[in-house]
C-alpha cells in the first residue's frame, strides 16, 4: 500500500464516551486477525470501555486519534511519567497497515515529548511478530511481560529512538525544499535516495532535476544554502509552481528541523501539503502561512 498522509489529534476527554466505542471496534477488528478468541464481543467491549475510561481519568494518560481525510482509522494510547514514554497501544484499521502511519505518528510525537525523557517503552502481543520486529529495529529490547502474560514489554533509549525519526524525516527534504516524505508522487523514494524518480525530473532528457544537479555542483545540502536563492530561476523555481521556493526560504531562516515540525502542524490543521500550497502558488503568502505554525 502506498504511503498516505495521516492527521493526529488528541482525544477530547470530555467527549470520550462518544469516541471510545468506535476505537474498540478498531481494536476488536485487529485482534480478530492477530489473536482470535471466543470472547463475547459485548462483554469484551464493556470491560475495555470501563478500563479505558478509568485510565483516562489520570491526567498523564492520553489518546491520539488518527484520521485519514474524514475517516477515523486508528488510535494511539500513551503516557509520559518518571522519564518514560510509554507507548501503551496503537491500533490502525487493517486496510491501512503498511501505509506509513506509524512512522508519521512517531515523527509527530517526538515534537511533543520532553527531551528530558530517558526511555521509550511499548507492549507487543506475543503473536504480533511484525510489531516485535519493528520495535527491535528501533532499538527496543524485550524486558518482561505484561500482567496477563500475552504481550512482551519492550524498552529502549528515548534519545536514540527520537534521533531515528528526526533524521529519517529531515533526510527526506528534497534539494529544492519540497518535503519528499509528504509527496503525493509515491513512485519516487525521494531525490536523496539511491534511485530517485521525481516527477519533475522526468520532464528532462537525462531525468535529472536541475535543482539537484545545481546543488551537487555547488556542494551544498539544498537550495536554502545558496546565496542566490531569492532571485534563483533554476529548475523548479521557473516551473510556474512557486511553493518550493517558499519552503527553501523558510528552511534558510528557520532550519530543516523546524520546517519538518511545521509541516506536521500544517497537516494537523487541515492543509493538504503540498497540494494546498500549489493552489495558492504565491511565495510570500505560503511563507507567511508556514510562519503561523512556528
Amino acid at each position: 500500500m502506498k504511503n498516505i498522509i495521516a492527521v493526529f489529534r488528541a482525544l477530547d476527554k470530555s467527549n470520550s464516551n462518544i469516541v471510545l466505542p468506535e476505537l474498540y471496534d478498531i481494536l476488536y477488528g485487529n485482534m480478530s486477525i492477530i489473536s482470535p478468541t471466543s470472547n463475547n464481543y459485548d462483554d469484551g467491549k464493556k470491560r475495555w470501555l470501563s478500563y479505558t475510561a478509568s485510565a483516562l481519568s489520570r491526567e498523564q494518560r492520553q489518546i491520539i486519534l488518527i484520521h485519514v481525510g474524514n475517516d477515523l482509522v486508528g488510535y494511539f494510547q500513551y503516557y509520559v511519567s518518571n522519564g518514560i514514554f510509554m507507548m501503551e497501544e496503537i491500533q490502525v484499521k487493517s486496510e491501512y497497515h503498511g501505509s506509513g502511519i506509524f512512522s508519521q505518528l512517531c515523527c509527530w510525537m517526538i515534537m511533543k515529548i520532553s527531551t528530558d525523557t530517558q526511555y521509550v517503552e511499548a507492549y507487543a502481543n506475543k503473536k504480533n511478530t511484525k510489531l516485535q520486529a519493528i520495535l527491535k529495529n528501533l532499538g527496543l529490547e524485550a524486558i518482561g511481560e505484561n500482567k496477563n502474560g500475552d504481550s512482551w514489554r519492550f524498552r529502549g533509549d528515548y534519545k536514540k529512538f527520537a534521533e531515528h525519526f528526526e533524521s529519517n524525516s529531515n533526510e527526506k527534504i528534497g534539494y529544492c525544499g519540497n518535503h519528499c516524505a509528504y509527496c503525493f508522487y509515491d513512485k519516487c523514494p525521494g531525490c536523496r535516495s539511491k534511485n530517485p524518480y521525481c516527477s519533475y525530473a522526468t520532464l528532462f532528457a537525462d531525468c535529472k532535476c536541475p535543482n539537484v544537479t545545481c546543488c551537487k555542483e555547488k556542494k551544498i545540502e539544498g537550495c536554502w544554502q545558496c546565496s542566490n536563492l531569492e532571485s534563483c530561476s533554476v529548475g523548479f523555481f521557473s516551473s510556474g509552481e512557486n511553493d518550493a521556493k517558499a519552503y527553501a526560504l523558510f528552511i534558510k531562516k528557520y532550519g530543516k528541523e523546524k520546517y519538518t515540525e511545521v509541516i506536521g502542524r500544517v497537516h494537523t490543521a487541515g492543509y493538504d501539503y503540498p497540494k494546498s500550497f500549489k493552489k495558492i502558488n504565491d511565495v510570500d503568502r505560503i511563507y507567511k502561512i508556514l510562519e503561523q505554525f512556528l
